[in-house]
């Protein structure tokens, strides 16, 4: 039997590969998830060290040893990363690819690159909240931060949208499974990534399973990741968003107000809810506990991206600017937001928080389940008809399905006029 020291060198991929960079995977996207799968420039194959088994046997200090050969590194974080299931959408997202176009954003890219490394160092035991308005790349620096951890730091690493989680439980509840067990894996796993906290519609279902979740990973001392369109804060009593504020959820600290936000935002007396409005004081409160918090703010990033892309395509007629003319505005300035109701919208909301509000615990408890999911996925196309998403059919006719399903859980909205 030989020595360790007598065995050949493992197999590795070419250094000069044009496909992966020299790295030996290959990011790919399976079905709705990134993944990623080992690049064919990996060579000799099968590896000489082990024979393609994955474990060596060979003599160190005199005594025979097992172990696992070294080429069995890249595919072990193959494996760790398709676990992840990161969004398809994110499959190239990095750390390194996170355009930072400002102070405030670069600020937010070295936070989420000093949490990496201190948490691999064993330096802390929190997560990390990131925070901020729709579009400012919060998710890209999620996925930056989870890519980096299972492909550099073979740590596992488990990704969810918390709406999807919601869309999973009832699809198990439908199945005839229960919550624990879709919850089991979250639960358990080094590391959880949840996107979108606060999203959704606050209903007792929705804050029962977060308080479930977060409470099991409070208890046993796991780690959570996560994003939130809703900035930490004292509670305000909205629950909602305002309609009048076209969407608008987050309320930026006040630099990012001064610079980005419409002028009169704050003079109109609007109150925008804060993410313990949208959790729940027990969440909310384990949440300050097991995360740091870090803003991303600076411009909506799609914005500036279609307003890139539109000045490309338009022929520019250049101008000498004056001696002493100011600067222009950049492309990233936040634009006003118009505070006009769109309309229907306040019918469509009255409906659904209405019914949001008669669905209690007793009433999810006492009917048919599958007539609760039923209602449960209606308002949700009720809410992304007043985001201004186009449904798929008339609107009376989602208000007809809505009000039929309400009536067959003999919920008292179902009798009104709307």
């Amino acid at each position: 039997m030989k020595r360790l020291e007598e065995l050949p060198e493992h197999a590795t991929p070419s250094r000069d590969c044009p496909k992966c960079k020299g790295h030996g995977l290959l990011t790919q996207t399976l079905g709705f998830h990134a993944g990623v799968t080992l690049c064919d420039c990996i060579h000799p194959s099968p590896c000489p060290r082990c024979g393609g088994s994955g474990h060596i046997l060979a003599l160190m200090e005199g005594v025979e040893r097992v172990g696992r050969c070294k080429c069995q590194i890249l595919p072990d974080r193959a494996r760790l990363f398709n676990f992840a299931k990161l969004p398809a959408r994110y499959a190239e997202a990095t750390l390194e690819s996170y355009e930072a176009r400002d102070e405030a954003t670069r600020a937010a890219k070295e936070a989420a690159e000093q949490w990496v490394h201190d948490y691999a160092a064993g330096n802390t035991k929190r997560g990390l909240l990131l925070h901020g308005e729709v579009g400012r790349g919060k998710t890209h620096l999620l996925v930056g931060v989870a890519r980096r951890l299972t492909l550099e730091h073979n740590k596992r690493v488990r990704f969810v949208e918390f709406t999807l989680l919601l869309s999973e439980l009832m699809e198990g509840f439908e199945r005839g499974d229960g919550r624990k067990t879709v919850l089991a894996p979250l639960r358990d796993v080094e590391i959880l990534a949840i996107d979108e906290i606060g999203k959704g519609r606050c209903t007792e279902f929705e804050l029962a399973v977060l308080d479930e979740l977060i409470t099991q990973r409070y208890n046993t001392a796991k780690v959570i990741l996560a994003t939130s369109n809703y900035a930490p804060g004292n509670a305000t009593g909205e629950k909602t968003p305002n309609l009048a504020l076209h969407g608008r959820t987050y309320a930026p600290s006040a630099a990012a107000a001064a610079k980005n936000a419409d002028p009169g935002f704050y003079d109109r007396g609007l109150r925008v809810p804060t993410l313990v409005d949208r959790v729940g004081d027990r969440v909310y409160s384990r949440l300050l506990e097991m995360v740091g918090l870090v803003a991303v703010e600076g411009g909506d990033r799609r914005q500036i991206l279609h307003q890139q892309q539109n000045q490309q395509s338009q022929p520019q007629s250049p101008t000498p600017a004056a001696p002493h003319e100011p600067p222009p505005t950049p492309a990233y300035a936040a634009q006003a937001r118009s505070v006009e109701p769109r309309r229907g919208e306040a019918r469509l909301t009255a409906l659904r928080v209405t019914l949001a509000n008669q669905m209690t615990p007793t009433i999810l408890s006492s009917r048919d389940p599958k007539i609760v999911v039923q209602l449960e996925r209606l308002l949700g196309e009720l809410q992304d008809v007043e985001e201004g998403i186009r449904p798929e059919r008339p609107v009376e006719e989602l208000v007809r399905d809505v009000l039929h399903v309400a009536g067959r859980l003999n919920l008292p909205a179902a009798n009104q006029k709307w």
